[in-house]
């Protein structure tokens, strides 16, 4: 069975419900499908404590968050914009940095990648043509320059694009001179001590992950084939735990080591540049103080859900992962947020 590593004796009621919840969303499948949560609530004084975590049996290996990976490598960028001075910022548009951008895309800036409204088409519709088996973000120029028109005007509209993200983490190795995988090790999973946490890079033995599986009719379930697609940085590609993830939501919080400078902006929608409502900022969906993000690709599905505090109470993070797209995190995490505002 999976690991359960909460404490019954800190508020048996929430603890109950949550595991009735998820006992409920598990009936019928096999002991090797398996979702795991955590439920975390983070003081004013930075206190971190999970009130309810359940992880996989296989928790000693990372995994997959997919798209919700995005808000990773939008807080990269945003941390090389709040590092230079003001000499770089959203504002500016990609062609400042890529030489060989065409010329249909001129006028998309770093805000508009950031925020969905690039009008760039999504490239995951021909990666086997343009991105077949590589996990280089660099080749996703391939993809746009043999693409000659955008779906919209940049700034228009939010149309959630994959290419976006991952054009975000090529930036970053071009701005920072050296590979995504160092720059976010040494950046945030150095600093907030997620040592489990990594982007697979280069060419070298592909690391062992929880294994993911797809689930067929009358609850038959087979395991997803591993592809080298699975490790593309920028849309996806953070490989993490539990207890790591427990870490970057004390970085959200804004009273991690590293402060809050570039958390706090990640608390705010990017605007458009038409009189419509934004509801997307670094790598997370915004709706006036509710903020989330799922991710699913491959068999592995995720979600995590938190609301921007006021400095006055806790931060509270919910997060549920599954090793199968037989789940819908997003409901378990519903359950988690009924349970902490019911029992706590």
């Amino acid at each position: 069975m999976p690991e359960e590593t909460n404490s019954l004796g800190e508020n048996p009621s929430m603890s109950q419900f949550i595991l009735a919840h998820l006992n409920a969303l598990s009936v019928n499948t096999p002991e090797h499908v398996q979702m795991a949560v955590n439920l975390v609530e983070i003081d004013v004084n930075g206190l971190s404590k999970s009130l309810y975590c359940r992880d996989f049996t296989e928790n000693d290996k990372p995994f997959h968050l997919a798209s919700m990976s995005k808000q990773f490598f939008a807080a990269g960028l945003l941390h090389l914009i709040e590092s230079s001075n003001g000499e770089k910022s959203i504002e500016d548009f990609v062609g400042d940095y890529i030489p060989s951008w065409p010329e249909y895309a001129s006028q998309v800036k770093l805000k508009h990648l950031l925020n969905h409204s690039s009008g760039l088409q999504e490239y995951t519709n021909n990666a086997f043509t343009y991105l077949k088996n590589t996990n280089n973000p660099a080749t996703i120029l391939r993809f746009i320059k043999n693409r000659n028109t955008l779906i919209q005007a940049p700034g228009r509209l939010m149309l959630y694009t994959n290419t976006n993200y991952v054009l975000i983490a090529f930036l970053i190795e071009l701005i920072a001179v050296k590979s995504i995988s160092r720059f976010m090790q040494e950046t945030f999973f150095e600093p907030l001590r997620m040592n489990n946490t990594f982007i697979f890079g280069g060419k070298g033995k592909k690391p062992k992950t929880i294994t993911n599986y797809y689930s067929l009719p009358r609850f038959k379930f087979i395991p997803a084939v591993p592809t080298n697609n699975d490790f593309m940085p920028g849309d996806g590609g953070i490989y993490t735990t539990l207890p790591d993830l427990q870490k970057w939501a004390l970085f959200l919080s804004g009273k991690s080591v590293l402060g809050d400078r570039v958390s706090s902006k990640m608390m705010e929608a990017i605007p458009l540049e038409i009189n419509v409502p934004s509801t997307y900022g670094y790598g997370l969906h915004i709706k006036n103080s509710n903020v989330w993000h799922s991710g699913s690709w491959n068999g592995a599905t995720s979600f995590c859900r938190f609301y921007k505090s006021d400095g006055q109470k806790p931060f509270v993070w919910y997060v549920a992962l599954a090793n199968s797209d037989f789940f819908e995190p997003s409901r378990m995490v519903s359950a988690m947020k009924n349970a902490y505002y019911a029992f706590k």
